[in-house]
């Protein structure tokens, strides 16, 4: 009789991203990580604390591995089949279900509240604490070394460069999610 569920799978076009993203950015546990000899790999993760239910990150296409492995041909995993679900899914057209954070409203709170702190600290600069700052030295480390830079050539070439990154990614992912937002919310 079955009692509940204990695996469950997301597909994904790179295990090893797919494994640094919920491991390193959602702070989920590797249950399994297995290769086998013919190069199918295995590879599950679970929130931390939830051991009850594996994600089972399946590489697209590695199924045909696994029906040889059982005594089938393979033949049903095609590559037409395999490039036309990795289209959908840079599409975002697969979602893995809904993960349940303990109060999302609470979570929010908590984002919106860093943000603030953030803001009420730029705040406390005032117009003498930058003048001057285009000539200040400024130390710091690029690739393992020490460097020393102008206040200018920092901003030009490293501050505003990795501002400019993070916005341009976070606008993407807002779109490529939905969001309805165009290029004149992003330009302002």
């Amino acid at each position: 009789m079955i009692q509940k569920m204990s695996h469950t799978t997301i597909y994904v076009l790179d295990q090893d991203q797919a494994k640094d993203f919920y491991v390193g950015k959602l702070g989920f546990e590797v249950k399994v990580d297995q290769s086998l000899p013919t190069g199918f790999r295995w590879l599950t993760v679970a929130p931390k604390g939830q051991s009850e239910l594996e994600i089972i990150l399946m590489k697209l296409g590695s199924g045909g591995d696994f029906d040889k492995m059982k005594g089938g041909s393979g033949e049903e995993n095609t590559r037409k089949d395999v490039e036309t679900v990795a289209a959908l899914l840079k599409k975002g057209m697969f979602g893995p279900g809904a993960f349940q954070t303990s109060d999302c409203r609470k979570t929010f709170e908590e984002l919106k509240a860093r943000v603030q702190k953030a803001l009420d600290y730029v705040k406390t600069f005032s117009e003498a604490d930058l003048a001057g700052g285009d000539d200040r030295e400024v130390t710091v480390r690029i690739r393992g070394e020490e460097r020393k830079l102008t206040g200018e050539t920092y901003f030009l070439t490293r501050a505003l460069p990795n501002f400019y990154f993070h916005v341009t990614t976070a606008y993407a992912i807002l779109r490529k999610n939905g969001a309805p937002i165009g290029k004149n919310d992003y330009l302002g």
